[in-house]
């Protein structure tokens, strides 16, 4: 699986990413640029994104972007992309709030502690696609 993984944390993202390639077998790429997200998902070659909401400093078109508005921007732009969205600034009690403003598929709370049971997320969100 090609995972494009946004992400403004260089550590956490590093983390993340090398987890899912041991214990996935998924390819990653990482960024926090908001244009290189939309060229690699509008190419295709994206099967599914995992995305901070926080996004310190991501600027698009000279505009502050954060993952709220890049999660809208994508589904709508390029629909059948699953979108994981990540954040460490949320209450489980929050979580379907924050779903219904991205526009994205699932929530999860940062820190990701069971790896396993993130896997099985996105396997079966690629399995809906």
């Amino acid at each position: 699986m090609q995972v494009l993984l946004i992400e403004d944390d260089v550590l956490l993202a590093i983390g993340t990413s090398k987890l899912l390639e041991r214990i996935g077998g998924h390819q990653v790429f990482i960024t926090a640029d908001p244009a290189e997200v939309l060229d690699r998902c509008e190419a295709g070659i994206v099967d599914l994104v995992i995305m901070d909401l926080n996004l310190q400093g991501a600027r698009w078109q000279g505009q502050k972007v954060d993952g709220f508005m890049l999660s809208r921007y994508l589904k709508a732009q390029c629909q059948g992309i699953p979108i994981i969205i990540v954040t460490a600034y949320c209450l489980p009690t929050e979580q379907q709030t924050l779903l219904i403003q991205s526009g994205a598929d699932c929530c999860y709370i940062k820190p990701i502690t069971d790896y396993e049971a993130f896997l099985g997320v996105m396997a079966q969100l690629i399995e809906r696609r």
